[in-house]
This record gives structure tokens, C-alpha cells and sequence, in this order.
């Protein structure tokens, strides 16, 4: 599970990276927010919206099995599957 993309520069070579370590048909959940207060630890750079998850799925070669909103749109959650 990720659950710190708001904290990184560079999120979808973190997924792309995360998705390289699972074996074929090996899945990663994501769980971020969408419009949460800012939050550093030690930085807050991005917010997410499910364009976004579902782009880097298709440049990732990635399958997305599962979406989930929060009914606040406090947070996003996105289950990728790797491709055999």
C-alpha cells in the first residue's frame, strides 16, 4: 500500500517503480488525498483526482481493478493490477 504520493516529486515514478516490484498480476494500493489541508512531514507537493490515476495506469501498462472516492472527496484510493 502507498500512502504518501502527496509527499513525492515525482509520484508516477514511484508507482512505476512500486509496479516493477510485484510479481505478474501482483496488485498496489494507493491511497491519497483529493482535497485535504496541506500536511507536510516533511513536504506537501501534489493532490490527485482520478484522471490522474487513470493515466498513468494506461502509460504504466497497469490494469485498475479497483476506484474508490471518499463521499467527502477527502481521499482517493486506486488498486492497479501488473500485467502478466
Amino acid at each position: 500500500v502507498l500512502n504518501v504520493l502527496e509527499h513525492v516529486f515525482s509520484p508516477a515514478a514511484v508507482l512505476d517503480n512500486a509496479l516493477h516490484l510485484l510479481a505478474p498480476g501482483g496488485t498496489l494500493v494507493t491511497v491519497t488525498p483529493c482535497a485535504w489541508p496541506i500536511h507536510r512531514y516533511p513536504v506537501d507537493c501534489l493532490r490527485f483526482f482520478p484522471d490522474w490515476f487513470e493515466e498513468v495506469a494506461r502509460r504504466l501498462d497497469a490494469q485498475v481493478v479497483l476506484r474508490s472516492m471518499s463521499k467527502t472527496t477527502t481521499l482517493i484510493a486506486y488498486t492497479f493490477r501488473k500485467r502478466d
